[in-house]
């Protein structure tokens, strides 16, 4: 999900559509996917 948000870091997202992107890959909630954008909005990797 890091690589795809910085990959397409031109492109606005939310939260839903960043969970059904790594769905391929993971089970995961969208909480949890609000939570791993905090992660990396802590690290000043993305901006929200």
């Amino acid at each position: 999900m890091t690589f795809f948000c910085v990959s397409n870091i031109a492109k606005p997202h939310t939260c839903n559509s960043l969970r059904k992107v790594s769905s391929n890959y993971l089970k995961i909630c969208t909480d949890d996917v609000i939570h791993y954008l905090s992660y990396l909005e802590d690290v000043f990797l993305l901006f929200l």
